[in-house]
């Protein structure tokens, strides 16, 4: 089945925030924009309403049909680069990794190994001057990482933004935010991976029990001010780059 999609029909990304409203005249941060027919829809969260579109790679333009042996073969058209076709080689509960063969602008093939992971969120909970971290062994590098709070939901799930950020932020720390506001989005790593993180800041909080996941039972947090963070990464004792992003963000929400 062929399906062709308009340039101003891809759909766009974003997130909103959580039991917050805008403030008259910033309709961008918080806001998800406009998007093509379908790509919307509503939801309901503490009596608010919440937008939340899905997050669209490229826009595939030709045709996507079965191939053989399963593998699903694709022509899409991104700027310079045509995708000739794509195959996964690898899957799990929390990501799947597909190799594409592209065509560039100039005739010459090539290849990409990408990663997919549904969309994250990081959460920055902040009491004053304080800023609550948690700690834990990451695996690929060896080492435990002090980190913000963040994830993507179970089994590669697609949820809206603000209500995974809340679950996050629960079940890691035990923190409830009476305000979670959308302070941006992030690429996490573009040159390998299509994943896509909103990061929202987390005030009004109460504290509870953390409802951590098997694998996050190693985990421990605490709250550091704003002086130690930052004195933290000028020792490199934070390195984890969502991280240092997340309150890049944070930084240039305080100055507007």
């Amino acid at each position: 089945m062929l399906r062709r999609i308009a340039p101003d029909d891809t759909p766009s990304s974003g997130a909103t925030r959580a039991r917050s409203r805008l403030p008259s005249g910033d309709r961008r941060r918080g806001s998800l924009g406009s998007g093509g027919a379908g790509q919307e829809r509503r939801i309901r969260r503490h009596g608010l309403p919440v937008t939340a579109h899905a997050h669209a790679h490229c826009a595939i333009v030709d045709a996507i049909a079965a191939g053989v042996d399963g593998i699903e073969h694709r022509a899409a058209i991104l700027p310079g680069v045509e995708t000739i076709s794509s195959r996964q080689v690898y899957a799990n509960s929390w990501m799947t990794v597909r190799e594409d063969a592209i065509r560039r602008a100039d005739g010459s093939d090539g290849i990409y190994g990408v990663v997919d992971k549904p969309t994250a969120a990081v959460i920055i909970p902040r009491d004053g001057e304080r800023l609550h971290l948690v700690e834990q062994f990451r695996y690929p590098v060896g080492q435990r990482r002090w980190e913000f709070p963040m994830g993507t939901a179970p089994d590669r799930a697609e949820v809206a933004p603000d209500v995974l950020a809340a679950r996050e932020l629960e079940e890691e720390t035990g923190l409830v935010a009476g305000r979670m506001e959308l302070l941006g989005d992030l690429d996490i790593a573009p040159g390998m991976s299509s994943q896509r993180e909103h990061v929202f800041l987390a005030t009004e909080l109460t504290a509870g029990p953390a409802r951590r996941e098997h694998t996050e039972q190693d985990m421990r947090a605490r709250w550091f001010t704003t002086a130690e963070f930052e004195e933290m990464v000028r020792g490199s004792e934070l390195v984890d780059a969502q991280s240092l992003a997340a309150y890049l963000l944070l930084l240039l929400h305080d100055r507007s």
